[in-house]
């Protein structure tokens, strides 16, 4: 009896607790159902009223359904889109007030976490942890509008706009995954539309209130704009290549563009790809390992249409360049295309405090019709350092020199040092180098010569060689000291039959008697100094100027000049018609012998 009458207690206090968590469950079952009844009109129409104020009519914000958690604080939107109103923007043009670029905007879904709703409607603050943007695609629409002087500049801030709705706009972060982004043109006939797409964005910090606009540290509002695109590929307008980049990252706060796996990729072969023109083409194909601007100046691209950055960093890089001498040149002058003319042709005032390339190899190669062969001079092991790259007026003032210090392996073999300056703001594109090439066996130059020249070097061995040289559009000067040893060559032709490159004896024997000097400085120890004087036609390019003005101080050092090679060529012409009348005779001599 005892026992059963202390169960009877424990029995009523379950049965207490259970009746009150029921009417907790149905209070808090009722405060659901009365939020999602009253309060999601409120929060819609808040929402709708704040975009439409923000962008003084010219957007609207729809969405199929929105979920409120008032436990966590969670408001989601399903099948959201922002789209503008044309009849808005039709009257702000015709004020000239409507911006150049429009927005259309669709969501698959948006998830704002906690929200706190009470505080939006009574303290008319709007502070969220985190807004999630689920498979956004994203339309930039670009219009040739005219624009009053100052309607570029807004009279009113962004906190002013949205004052009589909310005191303040507080965002942890803004996430936005696998968005597609298109750039529609449309100041053309025919819209010219380019896109992006699988990127992702993370907008950190967001604040809209009385003091952000003087908050220095922020841009846009945040403290932060990390952006991630990945696998991104197209092909150039002209289709001859595919463009193709691993990843691109970029941060406002610190201060990067970062480029990993960046490919230029010609569509076609050396030959078929120079084929496509009329003229000499120059072919590319490019790998960059990575590709860092550091330090950018986001405020003066914003604000001032500027680029400004403390380096660029090229690292891991192959450049190829292919070029066919079977098309005659272009027509027009190349010199347009010198490294400090074609920056003064950018629209956009730039300036890179440094550049520096590391650990990159190069590559030129050359199609000669003659030898039927592909001849091609190569910089392994290529570095760089390249200050002050610029053509904002301000810091020409300060400086107007580009200066560049490159090292590098020529044909994988020798120390190659070279000091480059170029002068930004002469109209002549004046520039002037000068290096230093270490040792190095001079039949490892053979892969270039034969092909191009039709020359093979037996033997010799370059000591090293110094070079100064001062040049602009046109012409250069200068000289090359040349020290070598034991140098011998072979003069060579093609065989149109067998198509195979042969030696041409006499030609050799005679070029190694009279042309070549076998060593410099010579047996009395004197040291030939060769000239170099060079001409630029307008098919040439500014590399094509320097290794011309190197290349003819070459072939005064070793005793070759244009009297010299005139001679020898007299000289062969005289053996090949000496050769061809034996021939003839022969001949004849067997027709008699056959008619007797």
């Amino acid at each position: 009896m005892q026992l059963t009458n202390n169960k009877k207690p424990v029995s009523r206090i379950w049965k207490w607790l259970a009746g009150m968590l029921l009417v907790i469950i149905a209070i808090l079952g009722g405060i659901y159902f009365y939020i999602n009844i009253h309060w999601k009109p409120i929060i819609t129409e808040k929402i709708k009223s704040t975009v439409k104020i923000a962008s003084k009519g010219l957007y609207d914000v729809a969405y199929q359904d929105v979920s409120i958690n008032i436990f966590t604080g969670n408001v989601g939107f399903s099948k959201l889109t922002l789209k503008p109103n044309y009849q808005v923007y039709e009257k702000l043009r015709a004020q000239m007030e409507a911006p150049k670029h429009i927005f259309e905007l669709d969501l698959y879904g948006l998830l704002l976490n906690n929200i706190h709703p009470w505080n939006i409607y009574k303290n008319k603050e709007l502070d969220i942890k985190s807004i999630v943007i689920e498979k956004p695609v994203v339309k930039m629409i670009y219009r040739d509008v005219k624009v009053k002087g100052d309607s570029l500049k807004d009279s009113q801030t962004l906190y002013q706009r949205i004052s009589k709705t909310l005191k303040s706009i507080k965002i942890g972060s803004i996430v936005i995954d696998e968005a597609d982004f298109n750039y529609i043109d449309r100041t053309q006939k025919t819209a010219r539309q380019r896109g992006l797409k699988n990127l992702s964005i993370k907008i950190t910090d967001i604040l809209v209130d009385s003091a952000a606009d003087k908050d220095k540290s922020r841009i846009y509002y945040t403290k932060d704009i990390f952006l991630s695109l990945k696998n991104h590929q197209f092909n150039t307008k002209n289709g001859l290549y595919t463009i193709r980049v691993g990843e691109v990252t970029s941060s406002i706060k610190d201060q990067y563009v970062r480029l990993k796996n960046l490919r230029v990729k010609p569509r076609y072969q050396e030959l078929q790809f120079a084929r496509k023109f009329k003229f000499q083409h120059d072919r590319y194909d490019m790998f960059f390992k990575d590709v860092i601007f550091n330090h950018v100046d986001v405020a003066k691209i914003n604000f001032e249409e500027k680029i400004h950055a403390g380096a660029l960093i090229i690292n891991g890089a192959s450049i190829k360049v292919f070029m066919s001498r079977e098309l005659p040149p272009v027509t027009f002058d190349k010199g347009r295309n010198y490294p400090h003319m074609a920056l003064r042709r950018l629209k956009i005032d730039t300036k890179v405090d440094t550049v520096l390339i590391r650990n990159t190899a190069i590559s030129y190669s050359e199609y000669n019709p003659k030898s039927g062969r592909v001849g091609t001079v190569s910089f392994k092991n290529f570095k760089a350092q390249i200050l002050n790259v610029t053509n904002d007026p301000a810091s020409l003032k300060k400086n107007h020199w580009a200066r560049a210090q490159i090292s590098t392996m020529l044909m994988g073999k020798a120390l190659l040092n070279v000091n480059l300056n170029l002068n930004l703001i002469a109209k002549d594109a004046a520039f002037n180098f000068n290096g230093v090439l270490g040792k190095m066996d001079m039949t490892d130059l053979n892969s270039l010569t034969r092909n191009m020249s039709l020359a093979e070097i037996q033997s010799g061995v370059i000591q090293k060689a110094l070079f100064n040289v001062s040049g602009n559009l046109r012409t250069s000067t200068g000289e090359l000291r040349l020290y070598y040893n034991n140098l011998k060559v072979n003069i060579l032709k093609k065989d149109e039959e067998t198509n195979k490159i042969e030696k041409k004896g006499f030609l050799s024997t005679l070029a190694n008697a009279l042309l070549v000097k076998n060593d410099n400085p010579d047996k009395d120890g004197k040291l030939r100094i060769g000239k170099t004087i060079a001409t630029r036609d307008n098919s040439g390019s500014f590399f094509n100027l320097m290794w011309k003005s190197v290349f003819n101080g070459v072939k005064e050092s070793v005793g070759v000049t244009l009297d010299d090679v005139d001679k020898v060529q007299v000289k062969e012409s005289r053996k090949e018609k000496r050769k061809e009348e034996r021939k003839q005779r022969r001949e004849e001599r067997r027709m008699k012998k056959a008619n007797k």
